[in-house]
């Protein structure tokens, strides 16, 4: 039986994959933002399998070689933004991952993590939209950090209906290296038609509480495009502090989101042992949580992405306003007595 794209009236048993908030449960329909993870799924359950989360079924399923769910820490070590169980890999061969949708999407996103080990570029992903047997879309990226299991997010959002994608490996790094032709899958989320859209925020203001700017401005940090806003050290409260911390003003539309996300590019503009978490301002209790934990950073570019631990619209003051916090400090020897980071992106994604 080709199991790849059945119809959805006649998958099997569905199993829930993310336990969405309460706030979720309570909006109306018509304004869902739905998040997909994996951890709910036994570890080694082989693809194909069918999901549920926020009313919507997705049937994982593939081409060739197959899919399994695993652990992300699987190889010893969990990519950037990964977390319990993801899609993996079965061989070393390339394979396609397709994904069916219960009813029409307007956008799509996934988190991949391509095999690579120490590479200077990245590979390039591709997913593309269908209705039915229809094609309406197509959409390619790179993840921006490269080095070993960089993490990117491939997505895709259209006005035209779309209810199956399909993920492929499209190139390898345009610089060759030690890699492979495969990737591990992870955080998922879709929009239903006349639902939820997604909006990427550019830094309106930014304040430097520690370190000080020495090359580029805010305004690199809307795009990410190699040229970075670059902060070093300067003086410091004590051994233990930041060396940087940055802080950044958006300013969103969307009052009562679903969904926030923060993300960056960044590294380090010399050697040795640093790493880099983000902040994002609870307005609900006036402080500002940890939405990515401490995370090891060197001189190739590093994604990053954070995402808060409290309700979304806790996030969001008055008149729409959110803040994010990029930190940046010594966690081993250093190369040298003033540390620099290169910020080359630095934006809020806020779904609503």
């Amino acid at each position: 039986m080709d199991l790849r794209f059945r119809p959805l009236s006649a998958l099997r048993s569905t199993k829930s994959l993310f336990l969405l908030s309460a706030v979720f449960l309570t909006l109306p329909v018509p304004a869902q933002s739905v998040a997909f993870g994996f951890d709910d799924v036994p570890a080694h359950t082989p693809l194909p399998i069918d999901v549920t989360a926020g009313g919507i079924t997705a049937h994982l399923s593939y081409q060739f070689y197959g899919y399994s769910v695993q652990r992300a820490d699987t190889m010893g070590f969990t990519p950037l933004g990964f977390q319990g169980n993801c899609i993996y890999p079965n061989t070393v061969f390339r394979d396609d991952l397709y994904i069916a949708f219960s009813e029409p999407l307007t956008e799509f996103s996934l988190l991949y993590s391509p095999q690579e080990l120490a590479c200077s570029s990245s590979a390039t992903m591709r997913v593309t939209a269908y209705f039915d047997a229809t094609t309406v879309g197509t959409s390619v990226t790179t993840a921006p950090g490269a080095g070993t299991w960089p993490t990117g997010q491939l997505s895709f959002s259209s006005s035209t209906p779309f209810n199956r994608v399909v993920v492929h490996y499209d190139a390898p790094p345009a610089t060759g290296g030690d890699y492979g032709v495969i990737f591990l899958a992870d955080q998922m989320a879709v929009s239903k038609v006349g639902g939820a859209t997604t909006e990427t925020l550019a830094a309106t203001k930014q304040t430097v509480q520690l370190g000080q700017v020495d090359g580029g401005s805010m305004s690199r940090l809307a795009v990410q495009d190699g040229k970075a806003e670059t902060l070093c050290k300067y003086l410091v409260p004590s051994m233990t502090s930041p060396f940087v911390r940055l802080t950044l003003d958006y300013t969103t539309t969307k009052t009562a989101p679903e969904r926030i996300e923060f993300f960056t590019v960044s590294r380090m503009a010399n050697s040795g042992m640093y790493s880099i978490r983000l902040l994002m301002f609870n307005f609900g209790w006036g402080g500002f949580d940890e939405v990515l934990r401490p995370t090891r950073i060197g001189e190739s570019w590093q994604f990053g992405i954070g995402r808060p631990t409290d309700l979304p619209s806790a996030y969001v003051g008055a008149d729409g306003k959110l803040q994010g916090r990029i930190e940046v400090f010594r966690s081993g020897p250093s190369a040298t007595a003033k540390p620099c980071v290169d910020v080359d992106l630095a934006v809020m994604k806020v779904s609503g």
